[in-house]
């Protein structure tokens, strides 16, 4: 077995989560610009102390 292995699953609260294989697609915004930037600002962390927003 390898040492390195990493579980791709967990439970939490009683309901098990799988991971997936990362998603590597390359997908291009056709939504208006400015709600773009708006999603962009609130996920946005300047600080170590900062939160981010939820859009």
């Amino acid at each position: 077995m390898n040492q390195h292995s990493i579980s791709k699953t967990t439970v939490i609260d009683g309901i098990t989560l799988t991971l997936s294989k990362p998603d590597t697609t390359k997908p291009e915004w056709i939504g208006q610009s400015e709600v773009l930037k708006q999603v962009l600002a609130c996920w946005m962390i300047i600080s170590d102390k900062d939160l981010p927003l939820s859009p």
